[in-house]
């Protein structure tokens, strides 16, 4: 008993002492000086639904926080976005409200299934981005449950998904 005991204290005083390693942690004064700006590239869709140009401008950052704009090119609607940085340099943002709607959801007018291939829709994530100063890639998601008023397929499950990166300009 006295000997697993022994061997369950090693294994966690190991554990331990690799987490509080700062090897590979970032610098997140350092990152939020470098993130501000403006990122261009492109992304798109499993299956090609989707494909367009677009620009994140970040306008603030503080603490490994940061906020901006997105806008795309094929579209005048445009994004307020909030995300954050983990100590390891992991990326992740959201489309959290329209800043101009461009209408090409909200007044989507073709069938239910159309509609839910428009890209456009707030609440996307962009995530597994590793943070670097000249280039972000990762995927994005958008997931959840139609809740605007007034179509007939409020309710129906939205689900895309695909690839993006970004360079700094």
């Amino acid at each position: 008993m006295k000997f697993s005991s022994i061997i369950i204290l090693f294994l966690l005083w190991n554990s331990t002492y690799r987490c509080a390693d700062k090897e590979g942690l970032i610098s997140c004064k350092r990152v939020s000086k470098s993130i501000i700006g403006t990122w261009t590239g492109s992304q798109n869709s499993t299956g090609n639904i989707f494909d367009d140009n677009f620009t994140l401008e970040v306008t603030k950052a503080s603490k490994c926080s940061f906020e901006g704009i997105t806008s795309y090119s094929k579209s005048s609607t445009t994004y307020r976005v909030k995300g954050e940085i983990d100590m390891y340099g992991w990326v992740e943002f959201r489309e959290v409200e329209y800043i101009q709607d461009g209408g090409e959801y909200t007044n989507c007018t073709q069938i239910e299934t159309e509609c839910q291939k428009v890209r456009w829709q707030t609440g996307t994530l962009f995530e597994k981005a590793k943070y670097s100063d000249s280039e972000l890639s990762g995927s994005w998601k958008l997931e959840g449950i139609n809740t605007t008023s007034g179509n007939s397929w409020n309710g129906m499950v939205l689900k895309l998904s695909g690839k993006f990166k970004l360079n700094k300009s």
